[in-house]
């Protein structure tokens, strides 16, 4: 039952479902069957940490007495344990799973959407497309903080991990996908985030020329590939048809840009684009404000998957240099790290990142 109720409490957070009462009842169960699951023989280490990342990831609060009880019975299991924080690898990875088993995510969405009242808020927010006016700086707590805009923002891991972090900025996250975004909500207001956290269903060109301090592009939904058919991946937009278009890039106004991707030819594409739309290398701000990230110790060799070895086999330019951050040398800190990112360390897969500022004039 432990285990069954964290699936559940799960899928309800991926379903957009946001009443905490709810959680709180799966998370009773979970409290009352740990004990009595962990005593088995069977019950192994791997099976209670799951349990708990689970309960994590679907936004069970933190002070809820499941995480209190499963430290008691590692203790007594003689195992250290810690309760995983949100943004660990652990937790979410199970969203990263989630959300690349593309035909399974619709599928399930679909019926969720359809059957949940609950999501009635999401439904609302696809008939209307958000407008600068609309997403007015006034919607914050105090609109006189500087803005993080987290284009195509998807779960909103990045934004829910810093915000808590750095309550100096406002945090906005923009996706065109109603289900990630209820998510998002979910999992914000059962935290209790504070006034600097909006998410919103959009288009990235409905919010780009919003004025903000750091805009992000934390990996994108790649284009085809050359031979994309090769690479399994023909089901991708065209390069002219993908998020990333100089027209966005152009219209940004962000003081700053991160740009990410686990796709060397998309991260290459990207930052030739910025650089042709005014954006150059910015190593001043890296170790300031945000980028404090901490060199990634213990990674294997990384291995390049099928579409970067295509690419380099077609002779195309590589993400190194000046400017250009991998794997080990993330930018954010740790509580702003993305599903896709975590999978990527765990399966020691490339990640290619850079900082770019305003070229002057």
């Amino acid at each position: 039952m432990g285990c069954k109720s964290a699936d559940a409490a799960f899928w309800f957070a991926l379903a957009g479902v946001r009443e905490a009462a709810i959680f709180e009842l799966l998370a009773d169960v979970a409290t009352r069957e740990i004990p009595r699951f962990g005593k088995r023989a069977s019950c192994r280490p791997k099976d209670l940490t799951n349990i708990i990342s689970k309960l994590t990831v679907a936004g069970v609060h933190p002070n809820h007495a499941v995480f209190a009880t499963a430290q008691s019975v590692f203790t007594a299991k003689g195992i250290e344990f810690a309760p995983p924080a949100f943004s660990s690898p652990n937790c979410l990875i199970w969203l990263f799973r989630f959300g690349s088993r593309n035909r399974g995510q619709r599928t399930f969405l679909a019926k969720a959407r359809r059957q949940y009242a609950m999501n009635a808020h999401l439904l609302e927010c696809e008939s209307h497309e958000p407008h600068e006016a609309a997403l007015a700086s006034t919607q914050f707590d105090n609109p006189e903080l500087p803005l993080v805009l987290d284009l195509g923002c998807g779960f909103g891991t990045t934004v829910l991990g810093l915000s808590t972090l750095h309550p100096e900025y406002n945090f906005l996250g923009v996706d065109r996908n109603p289900a990630t975004i209820g998510y998002a909500l979910g999992i914000a207001e059962r935290r209790g985030e504070g006034g600097n956290v909006r998410f919103v269903v959009g288009d990235a060109m409905d919010v780009a020329g919003m004025d903000a301090d750091v805009v992000m592009i934390n990996f994108p939904t790649p284009f085809a590939s050359e031979g994309a058919s090769e690479c399994g991946n023909s089901q991708l937009p065209g390069e002219d048809e993908w998020m990333v278009t100089p027209s966005l890039l152009t219209k940004v106004r962000g003081r700053v840009l991160l740009l990410q991707s686990n796709a060397e030819d998309v991260a290459v594409v990207m930052r030739r684009d910025a650089e042709a739309c005014g954006w150059e290398v910015d190593t001043d701000s890296v170790g300031t404000g945000l980028w404090t990230g901490e060199k990634v110790a213990g990674l294997g060799e990384i291995r390049e998957p099928q579409r970067c070895a295509k690419y380099v086999e077609r002779g195309g330019e590589r993400a190194a240099g000046e400017g250009w951050y991998g794997l080990d040398s993330p930018l954010l800190p740790e509580a702003g790290i993305t599903e896709t990112e975590c999978n990527a360390r765990a399966t020691s897969t490339p990640v290619l990142r850079c900082l770019l500022k305003r070229r002057r004039r």
